[in-house]
């Protein structure tokens, strides 16, 4: 017996097998691509505000020590006890800030030095503060007076000033450095989101096609009028886009793509599915290039324009499904 040709249904059972692993394996590997990418975004983040905090400690220490000195002179001048109360409320705060201080510096694993140098620079500015202050009590305003024209508590806060400056800038710039490496980050995931999404929608156009497409009108045209018409509308489009943008210069995200979605449904109309997918593939480029900020440019500075243009490469093929 002679071996038969395998039959049409056979071959498209192959064909949509074939296409069904495709886009299992691309769901796959979006799926752990935007794992990785998300888990580095959450933890660059966690950097941005661990730095954020450890400036604010920063703050919150050098205000504990102004209240400290404001409580000293007004007890050196009057000696009424009641104007040590910011004083012995700074006391008590500071040793937290302290130790608040330094388990931050160690998550961050950075300026070690300056926190065991500030650490006991402080220390010493409450014990000149301290001794003034005993001085006050039992030698009177005088000495107390010549202990401060020393100029040793006045040294002791301009190092504490410097090294917690030093630790502002340093945390400053890490948190600088950690924001913006988490938005290059979020939109490297979702952009790879947005390229996965076209290629699993190009699939699902490929074999749902055939039963969307009824009457032979469509199918008779020849595929360069279909994707000409395509191409024409992205075009058309793209000027008329390019007339709005002084109208849509300061609007928001969405509004790049405000005039590709007609352009869309009349491709799809004109030429199927596989024609408005073609259109939304254009469509998507030409509104990256020229009208996302900064526009002409393959960058995006904004996470917010990414999702834009994720929404409307969906909403698109809903409509051209339609």
């Amino acid at each position: 017996m002679t071996r038969t040709a395998p039959t049409r249904h056979s071959t498209d059972k192959h064909v949509n097998a074939a296409m069904l692993g495709i886009a299992a394996l691309i769901v796959l590997v979006m799926v752990g691509f935007s794992y990785r990418e998300w888990t580095a975004y959450s933890r660059l983040n966690a950097a941005a505000a661990l730095a954020g905090e450890t400036q604010e400690s920063v703050e919150t220490l050098l205000s504990d020590l102004r209240d400290a000195e404001t409580g000293q002179r007004g007890f050196l001048l009057t000696a009424e006890e009641r104007y040590l109360e910011p004083y012995n409320r700074a006391v008590q705060s500071i040793p937290n800030d302290l130790a608040k201080l330094k388990s931050l510096l160690a998550a961050s694993q950075t300026q070690s030095g300056n926190e065991a140098r500030l650490n006991e620079l402080v220390n010493q500015k409450l014990e000149e503060l301290r001794q003034t202050i005993e001085i006050r009590r039992t030698q009177g305003a005088g000495a107390a007076v010549a202990l401060v024209l020393t100029d040793r508590g006045k040294r002791l806060m301009d190092e504490i000033r410097a090294v917690c400056s030093e630790v502002r800038r340093g945390q400053k710039v890490s948190q600088n450095q950690a924001s913006v490496e988490g938005e290059k980050v979020a939109r490297t995931a979702l952009l790879a989101t947005v390229a996965g999404s076209l290629v699993l929608i190009f699939l699902f156009v490929v074999g749902l096609e055939p039963f969307v497409i009824r009457g032979s009108a469509l199918r008779e045209r020849p595929w360069v009028l279909r994707y000409g018409a395509a191409f024409g509308g992205t075009a058309a489009a793209i000027l008329f886009r390019m007339a709005l943008s002084p109208l849509l210069r300061d609007s928001h995200s969405i509004f790049p793509f405000v005039t590709f979605l007609p352009a869309v449904l009349f491709a799809a109309w004109y030429g199927g599915l596989r024609a408005g997918l073609f259109s939304i593939v254009l469509c998507s480029i030409s509104s990256y290039y020229f009208f996302i900020w900064p526009e002409k440019s393959w960058h995006i500075s904004s996470v917010g324009d990414l999702v834009g243009l994720l929404v409307f490469v969906l909403a698109s093929f809903g409509l051209a499904l339609i």
